[in-house]
């Protein structure tokens, strides 16, 4: 489905199959291979006019601001940054994910702050969510890469403190347990976390629940009356601790 190679011109690339053919993207700078006004992105391009903005006015960026169609073009390169992480994801290169996520949360907060219409700060705020999740996953992954198990964890639990700060912050519409990112970050979390080990009595039980619940009835018996042995074995030997004192 993804691959990526080096193209006649020296530049590496990605190429996606799709069910109407193949998209075709650069894997490093713009992923359309485009440079707006000179610039490597257009977030580097707005970047650069606040900056001048801000020395022009004196270290004062109270009076800059994106128009609609600035917003838009932003949010357009945005889409293929996302596309692209998705493609590095499958490709198993989560440092990149990281990169192409960071690239979008610089562009949804330089929108946030000075969008001149509500609109898109409101577009923004119902995307960053799916992106920090992608990036704290890309995360975890990377350190699993490295054998880093413990950091993996570390950094899934911060992620989720983070993200429900988010929705607190923003009052994005439900509450944080609702949300699926955060519910995908838990879950993925409870994969990675040491599971305690079970009891023999434990491991009896959930044998006879998962022979009950195939209808293999013979084996639920047999676990059955090996349960009521322990617990024979069990009272016996309370019995003796009594006699004993």
């Amino acid at each position: 489905m993804v691959r990526k190679f080096k193209g006649k011109d020296g530049i590496e690339k990605i190429q996606v199959r799709l069910d109407l053919g193949i998209l075709q993207m650069n894997a490093t700078g713009r992923p359309d291979g485009k440079r707006p006004f000179g610039c490597e992105s257009f977030l580097e391009f707005y970047k650069n006019k606040l900056a001048e903005h801000i020395i022009e006015n004196h270290g004062d960026d109270d009076a800059f601001v994106l128009k609609p169609s600035d917003c838009e073009d932003l949010c357009a390169e945005a889409r293929l940054y996302q596309h692209r992480s998705m493609c590095f994801f499958y490709l198993s290169e989560y440092q990149n994910v990281i990169n192409d996520i960071e690239q979008n949360l610089a562009t949804y907060d330089l929108i946030e702050q000075y969008a001149e219409n509500e609109e898109f700060v409101n577009l923004v705020y119902q995307q960053i969510p799916h992106l920090f999740a992608l990036k704290i996953h890309a995360q975890s992954l990377l350190y699993l890469q490295k054998g880093k198990k413990q950091q993996s964890i570390k950094c899934i639990e911060n992620g989720l403190n983070e993200l429900i700060e988010f929705y607190d912050k923003t009052n994005i519409e439900g509450p944080p347990e609702q949300s699926p990112e955060i519910n995908f970050l838990k879950n993925w979390l409870n994969e990675l976390r040491p599971k305690p080990r079970l009891t023999k009595r434990e491991k009896l039980e959930k044998a006879m629940q998962e022979a009950i619940a195939k209808e293999e009835y013979e084996k639920a018996a047999i676990y059955r009356d090996q349960l009521q042995q322990l617990n024979r074995k069990k009272q016996s030997k309370q019995k003796q601790n009594i006699n004993n004192h």
